[in-house]
């Protein structure tokens, strides 16, 4: 027999080849401490398991979800029985009479509220169709438009903080075409204007300036 050198600690030859002994990584698989680390898992996860089972038993022993498995199982019987889907060769002409376009189905009843609100704000025509507020640029902002909307096409030209009285200069200016003197009136109408935007969810009340608020959309629709 030829003698094993374990002299590299725990890896041996034999005849000049290199053979594994008792490495400490193949050792450690091995060991008391991780025998009982792996047991307690075991513990834990056979509790775990015990416990999703007892609580699912008792959600079943109920007579509401009893009731309601029962009538669920007598719904899917009776579909899969008398329902066959239209959508095979055994019934010709299918493609006349059944809708399969899912994204365009998806497209019109998946509402998209931020795009329309943005539409409605800066183009009321699309949903009025009132010929006084029919505009030729996206841009721009006539007096004709409702107070919200102009209001709201002003605080797309801002930055992330508007300043309330600038911003009411600017509102005023056009709503009533140039006129200097800022009254009650159109302090009130500017203040609901700013309070629609806010319930909307355009913007909110600045903890940094009193006199400012921000923005809380950016990029349009």
């Amino acid at each position: 027999s030829t003698p094993m050198d374990t002299s590299t600690g725990g890896v041996g030859s034999v005849g000049g080849t290199p053979t594994l002994g008792s490495t400490p990584m193949s050792a450690g698989f091995g060991s008391p401490s991780l025998g009982r680390a792996l047991s307690r898992f075991d513990r834990m996860n056979a509790g775990l398991l015990d416990l999703a089972h007892r609580n699912s038993m008792q959600h079943q022993s109920r007579p509401y979800d009893l009731v309601r498995s029962e009538v669920m199982e007598i719904i899917n019987t009776n579909l899969k029985q008398f329902l066959k889907s239209p959508c095979t060769s055994a019934r010709p002409l299918y493609e006349a009479f059944t809708f399969t376009a899912v994204g365009v189905l998806r497209r019109h009843l998946t509402g998209t509220p931020r795009a329309s609100l943005h539409t409605a704000l800066t183009d009321p025509y699309v949903y009025l169709r009132h010929p006084d507020l029919k505009i030729s640029d996206p841009g721009e902002i006539p007096a004709s438009l409702p107070d919200v909307s102009i209001a709201y096409k002003l605080h797309l030209e801002c930055p992330r903080l508007i300043n309330i009285y600038d911003w009411l200069s600017c509102w005023h200016s056009i709503a009533t075409q140039g006129d200097a003197n800022i009254t009650k009136v159109g302090q009130a109408r500017f203040t609901r204007s700013v309070s629609e935007l806010q319930h909307l969810g355009f913007i909110k009340t600045s903890n940094r300036k009193a006199d400012h608020v921000a923005r809380l959309t950016f990029g349009g629709s």
